[in-house]
């Protein structure tokens, strides 16, 4: 499962992505940057579920899935909202 702090972290960046994402202005910026992404290297190591990947769906169909040559199907859908805790409309 994906860590709680993982997801914050996550939430964190996507509303100051456009911020983050630019040439470092000034102390503060870097400042902020350096805390983002010592947030991110602060997160535990990916439990044996989130390794697991591979169990929940076959490599080949997975790498279909990940190059976008192929759409989740509603069981892929499941099987990896379960996983990650989120809901299954982010694969759909």
């Amino acid at each position: 499962m994906i860590q709680k702090s993982t997801l914050k972290a996550w939430d964190k960046f996507m509303d100051s992505s456009d911020y983050l994402l630019r040439p470092i202005e000034n102390d503060k910026h870097y400042d902020e940057v350096a805390g983002f992404l010592d947030s991110l290297l602060e997160q535990p190591e990916p439990s044996a579920s989130t390794e697991a990947l591979i169990d929940l769906i076959p490599q080949a169909v997975l790498s279909q899935l990940l190059n976008g040559k192929r759409k989740f199907s509603v069981n892929h859908a499941k099987k990896l909202a379960e996983l990650f805790s989120v809901s299954t409309d982010v694969f759909l």
